[in-house]
Protein backbone atom coordinates (compact mmCIF):
# COMPACT_ATOMS: atom_id res chain seq x y z
CA UNK A 1 0.00 0.00 0.00
CA UNK A 2 1.60 3.42 -0.41
CA UNK A 3 0.78 6.80 0.01
CA UNK A 4 -0.02 9.65 -2.93
CA UNK A 5 -0.61 13.16 -3.50
CA UNK A 6 -3.89 13.02 -5.24
CA UNK A 7 -5.06 16.20 -7.19
CA UNK A 8 -8.17 16.38 -8.33
CA UNK A 9 -10.03 19.55 -9.98
CA UNK A 10 -11.71 20.43 -6.48
CA UNK A 11 -9.27 18.76 -4.10
CA UNK A 12 -5.77 18.23 -3.08
CA UNK A 13 -4.45 15.96 -0.18
CA UNK A 14 -1.28 14.66 0.58
CA UNK A 15 0.32 11.90 2.07
CA UNK A 16 -3.20 9.90 1.74
CA UNK A 17 -3.81 6.26 1.54
CA UNK A 18 -4.50 5.01 -1.85
CA UNK A 19 -4.71 2.63 -4.17
CA UNK A 20 -4.70 2.25 -8.02
CA UNK A 21 -8.38 2.56 -9.68
CA UNK A 22 -7.62 -0.08 -11.34
CA UNK A 23 -7.72 -2.51 -8.61
CA UNK A 24 -11.36 -1.47 -7.81
CA UNK A 25 -14.05 -4.00 -8.41
CA UNK A 26 -17.55 -2.81 -7.91
CA UNK A 27 -21.06 -4.71 -6.88
CA UNK A 28 -24.10 -2.55 -7.24
CA UNK A 29 -22.89 1.10 -5.16
CA UNK A 30 -20.33 -1.85 -3.34
CA UNK A 31 -16.45 -0.63 -3.81
CA UNK A 32 -14.17 -3.36 -3.19
CA UNK A 33 -11.01 -4.84 -3.46
CA UNK A 34 -8.80 -8.19 -2.93
CA UNK A 35 -6.66 -8.21 0.05
CA UNK A 36 -3.79 -11.11 0.63
CA UNK A 37 -4.55 -13.40 3.37
CA UNK A 38 -2.34 -16.01 2.56
CA UNK A 39 0.45 -16.56 -0.37
CA UNK A 40 -1.88 -18.19 -2.42
CA UNK A 41 -5.54 -16.20 -1.02
CA UNK A 42 -7.50 -13.19 -1.16
CA UNK A 43 -10.38 -11.82 0.38
CA UNK A 44 -12.95 -9.77 -0.90
CA UNK A 45 -12.16 -6.38 1.37
CA UNK A 46 -15.03 -3.61 1.13
CA UNK A 47 -13.34 -0.07 0.99
CA UNK A 48 -14.91 3.93 1.41
CA UNK A 49 -13.16 6.42 -1.41
CA UNK A 50 -12.40 9.63 -1.30
CA UNK A 51 -11.11 11.86 -4.17
CA UNK A 52 -9.34 10.93 -7.68
CA UNK A 53 -6.79 12.25 -9.58
CA UNK A 54 -7.79 10.11 -12.51
CA UNK A 55 -5.09 7.25 -12.03
CA UNK A 56 -5.25 6.91 -8.19
CA UNK A 57 -7.64 7.15 -5.49
CA UNK A 58 -7.98 7.73 -2.01
CA UNK A 59 -9.12 5.27 0.46
CA UNK A 60 -11.08 6.43 3.48
CA UNK A 61 -11.93 3.73 5.25
CA UNK A 62 -11.42 -0.44 5.02
CA UNK A 63 -7.82 -0.76 4.20
CA UNK A 64 -4.73 0.08 6.19
CA UNK A 65 -0.98 0.87 5.01
CA UNK A 66 0.09 -2.94 5.76
CA UNK A 67 -2.53 -4.42 3.65
CA UNK A 68 -1.59 -6.14 0.39
CA UNK A 69 -3.95 -5.88 -2.66
CA UNK A 70 -4.14 -7.84 -5.34
CA UNK A 71 -2.79 -6.40 -9.04
CA UNK A 72 -4.14 -8.03 -11.83
CA UNK A 73 -2.70 -9.43 -14.43
CA UNK A 74 -1.72 -6.72 -16.89
CA UNK A 75 -0.93 -3.76 -14.31
CA UNK A 76 2.02 -2.71 -12.85
CA UNK A 77 1.60 -1.78 -9.55
CA UNK A 78 3.90 0.88 -8.08
CA UNK A 79 7.37 -0.02 -6.17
Amino acid sequence: MNEYLISSIHDRRDSVLGVPESVLQFSKDTTWVEVKTSATEFKKQIIKTGISDGINIEVLEGLSKNDEIKIPAGIEAEK
